[in-house]
């Protein structure tokens, strides 16, 4: 394989992992613990605050198309603590040059709110609330692909908890990638869902002209056509 080949395989491989970077540093989470002391059987209020960078409106809890995600927190249990109501603001509703129909979207900043119930058994000082918020960002171009990024508050000092490693780990890889299961098998997974492409009806009459077109780039050579053939099967998956 040429090496000008072997980049290109390589990006074409790099893509999926590229725009997970790229939807991840679009908000940025601060979670916050609730003012004064907790007490058994009383009701608290966490606060977790995203902020979006422009210009790539979220999408709201209540997404008015089925096909876009909506923005959800999941919560990690915590002893002697029972959760209550997620609280998230209104969304307004703004057509966007992505959409046909108008789009219900956050922008700026805004705050979500996170009831929690502690119980007799509860231990503020060994406390974190731990948890991560799964949504998914558009431009005016496209809607970049959903990412979970996770976030952590200490219920006691009210300060930011840091993340074990492997948690902060894949929250820069996304949740829609296949990075967590080795380079070899994410090549073969895109290899395979290109190949399939390539099966499909609209696909039969190119299959000639494509043929013919490698064998006169292979020039006779067998291991330069099987480059071609794996190189344009990629392309067909990542939709260059």
């Amino acid at each position: 394989m040429r090496p000008v080949s072997a980049v290109v395989l390589l990006l074409l491989c790099l893509l999926p992992a590229a725009a997970a970077v790229a939807a991840l540093s679009v908000v940025s989470i601060r979670a916050m613990a609730p003012e004064g002391p907790l007490k058994a059987g009383e009701i608290a209020v966490a606060t977790v605050e995203l902020t979006i960078v422009e210009p790539y409106p979220l999408n709201s809890d209540r997404p008015l198309e089925d096909y876009l995600i909506p923005t959800t927190v999941e919560l990690e249990p915590i002893d002697g603590v029972t959760f209550g109501k997620t609280t998230f603001p209104p969304a307004p509703v703004k057509k966007l040059p992505i959409s046909e129909s108008p789009m219900a979207v956050w922008e700026g900043t805004i705050q979500i709110t996170v009831e929690f119930t502690p119980d007799a058994s509860f231990d503020p000082k060994n406390a974190v609330l731990k948890g991560s918020v799964r949504y998914q960002a558009c431009d005016n171009r496209a809607c970049l692909a959903p990412v979970r990024k996770p976030f952590g508050v200490d219920l006691a000092t009210g300060g930011s908890a840091p993340l074990p490693p492997a948690q902060a780990a894949a929250s820069e890889r996304g949740e829609e990638g296949f990075g967590d299961r080795g380079l070899f098998l994410t090549i073969l997974l895109v290899f395979l869902g290109g190949l399939a492409l390539n099966l499909t009806p609209c696909v039969y009459p190119m299959i000639p002209i494509t043929i013919s077109y490698f064998g006169g780039q292979s020039r006779g050579r067998k291991g330069s056509l099987l480059a071609h053939a794996c190189l344009q099967v990629l392309a067909d998956d990542q939709g260059v």
